[in-house]
């Protein structure tokens, strides 16, 4: 997947949801309000309107998007830098994350919690690494993150020290540090993701806004690491 094809289906996305307000609209609201004269059926009309043109106007502007695309390569030659889409309220992903040329390098997905005993319950997330094809399972409790890449049978391993500090048990420690505008972990000692907001480039800004997130990877990182630093920024 490309970006222009993430704003495609975005906008057919969204134009599927104002069909679908439209058709509740005049097929069960209108009627319902020449029968009866109830407050909750007229605030569930205006509450529908407003989607409505929330909808549509979604739908024009990844329209318009879609269309507006250069072809952009400003980040080229900087190692692996990304730019998150953030989660949609109408999609099923978390997010998604394309390089400065417009692929989709990963997507992440959030599954249901799974209770594990009792008083321990678990987060699900699945990643996927479109270059490489290959899926990754994560489950996310208070104690401890655990990655699974698939058709492998070990697994990587963080225990959570802190609120802000997780340790493997061959004694390395990642270590968040966040401001306001900036999210970065920290291999003993060392950057493996960096992230910023409200920094993008004014060339970068026809294809995402001003304020979307870029993630900036150390070339040392593992493959797991990264997929781990992901899912960190994601949980906090």
């Amino acid at each position: 997947m490309n970006i222009k094809d993430y704003y495609s289906g975005m906008s057919r996305l969204y134009i599927h949801q104002s069909i679908l307000c439209v058709f509740v609209l005049f097929v069960i609201v209108f009627p319902a309000l020449h029968i009866t004269s109830f407050a909750s059926t007229t605030a569930a009309g205006i509450l529908l309107f407003f989607l409505l043109i929330y909808y549509v106007l979604r739908h024009i502007y990844f329209s318009y998007k879609s269309h507006q695309l250069p072809n952009p390569s400003i980040f080229n030659g900087e190692g692996e830098t990304l730019l998150m889409l953030e989660p949609s309220p109408v999609t099923a992903y978390q997010g998604k994350l394309f390089s400065g040329s417009g692929f989709c390098h990963f997507s992440i997905k959030k599954g249901k919690r799974k209770a594990v005993s009792l008083f321990v319950k678990e987060k699900l997330f699945t990643i996927t690494d479109h270059r490489k094809n290959t899926y990754w399972s994560a489950r996310i409790n208070h104690h401890r993150i655990q990655l699974m890449k698939a058709g492998d049978t070990s697994a990587f391993k963080a225990i959570k020290v802190d609120r802000r500090e997780y340790g493997t048990t061959n004694g390395e420690i990642y270590r968040i540090v966040k401001s306001a505008y900036t999210f970065a972990i920290k291999k003993n000692g060392k950057t493996l993701m960096f992230v910023s907001r409200g920094l993008m480039p004014f060339s970068m800004q026809r294809i995402f806004s001003a304020s979307t997130p870029i993630i900036k990877f150390d070339r040392q990182a593992r493959e797991e690491e990264r997929i781990f630093c992901l899912l960190i920024y994601f949980v906090h």
